[in-house]
């Protein structure tokens, strides 16, 4: 798999998404604890980083549709710098304890993200198709830096200049965006591509309902739909109701972020032994064992056991749902099909986000687990019922 970072557009691309996912990560800690503080409503709280996830949403199709146009480069440089004046202006909002702003400036953010989102897609237009698997979570291992370096920047950052902490850390993530978007200016385009997007291909309602598609398309957005919905509560729940110390939030939420792109080391060669639908068994599996454990208790080591199969199951179905994806459309259909599939995705992971500090607030850390299942089922059920697809897609 290393050996693919010979390939200069992977190699840029896995570091870009190292740069560019500190920032979800870094959200991910900081945003629901600022939110409480700010908030003109404790429900409120998760808003911020509920609409950086409804940015993703809302900037997917448009991103896609940009890079048709003017190509990858030009949409992921562009993307990165509207995330540098998104972290500036958080830095503003937070020092001017400015809760709307705030909220805002998660908007652009979100922006980015979801241009960080096609870096898995641009990344198998530079490979070979039986390398795919092995490419798609090469990036995705780009990641394993950004769980570090998000919560590192929340972390180590010191008030100075008259600056608060919280507001000199989004500083140094707008700089940390701002490296991104000039190293992306040296992407070069395939030029295979963008002759093949010239091209018609087959109407968007056949793209769609493709059934490969909707196997693919369903697997990312349960994946992430759930683990952004215990995610998101996961800093208030441990943090704020339970007490526990931020530290030890923030090592949960850097083991959760590890577990989710860790596993991209092997989970490509897994997809390539057992094919996509396996893996997205195995990912509904793993995920109904958070949940599980998650009823045991609030302990610390309960969050952090918890947490970390939730990353572990989002990998699983995240990375079979990625590369089913590439292969259900034409080279002409991809632009088209992405779009299509991250609106999907990234629309529920934003209501999942949306609803997750409403629900624990209102219900309870344990509520939030059981409303959990009923998509995971439902999934299942789905793979269940298309046997005859699971054939026609093994490897």
């Amino acid at each position: 798999m290393l050996a693919l970072l010979r390939i200069p557009n992977v190699r840029l691309l896995v570091i870009a998404q190292a740069l560019g996912m500190s920032a979800s990560s870094f959200g991910a800690l900081l945003g629901g604890i600022i939110g409480t503080r700010i908030a003109p409503d404790p429900r409120y709280a998760t808003l911020p980083a509920a609409l950086a996830i409804v940015g993703i949403a809302l900037a997917s199709v448009p991103v896609a549709l940009m890079m048709r146009r003017l190509g990858r480069r030009a949409g992921f440089s562009l993307a990165a710098a509207v995330a540098t004046a998104g972290a500036l202006l958080a830095a503003i909002a937070v020092q001017q304890e400015n809760f709307w702003l705030f909220s805002a400036s998660s908007l652009l953010v979100g922006v980015n993200l979801a241009a960080t989102q096609q870096y898995r897609f641009a990344v198998t237009e530079n490979v070979r198709v039986e390398d795919m698997p092995r490419a798609v979570s090469l990036v995705l291992m780009g990641t394993l830096a950004a769980a570090l370096l998000g919560p590192f920047l929340a972390n180590n950052a010191t008030a100075a200049a008259g600056l608060s902490r919280d507001a000199a850390a989004y500083i140094s993530l707008a700089a940390v965006q701002g490296i991104a978007m000039l190293m992306l200016l040296k992407y070069r385009d395939v030029k295979e591509v963008e002759a093949a997007v010239k091209k018609t291909g087959r109407p968007f309602r056949a793209i769609v309902g493709d059934r490969g598609f909707v196997i693919a398309a369903a697997a990312a957005a349960v994946g992430f739909g759930v683990m952004t919905f215990l995610m998101t509560a996961t800093p208030i729940a441990m943090h704020v109701m339970d007490g526990h110390a931020l530290t030890h939030t923030a090592t949960v939420i850097q083991l959760h972020i590890a577990a989710m792109y860790l596993p991209s080391l092997f989970s490509g060669a897994l997809i390539r032994r057992f094919g996509e639908l396996w893996m997205i068994r195995a990912g509904i599996a793993i995920t109904l064992g958070c949940i599980a454990l998650a009823f045991t208790g609030r302990g610390v080591m309960h969050y952090a056991l918890a947490l970390v199969l939730l990353g572990l199951g989002w990998n699983f179905l995240f990375v079979a749902g990625t590369t089913l994806l590439a292969r259900t459309h034409r080279p002409e259909e991809r632009f088209r099909a992405q779009a299509a599939n991250e609106f999907v995705v990234f629309a529920t992971s934003a209501a999942a986000s949306l609803a997750a500090g409403f629900v624990v607030h209102a219900s309870g850390w344990e509520f939030m687990l059981l409303l959990s299942v009923a998509p995971l089922v439902l999934l299942l059920m789905l793979t269940l019922f298309n046997r005859r697809y699971q054939f026609e897609t093994s490897h």
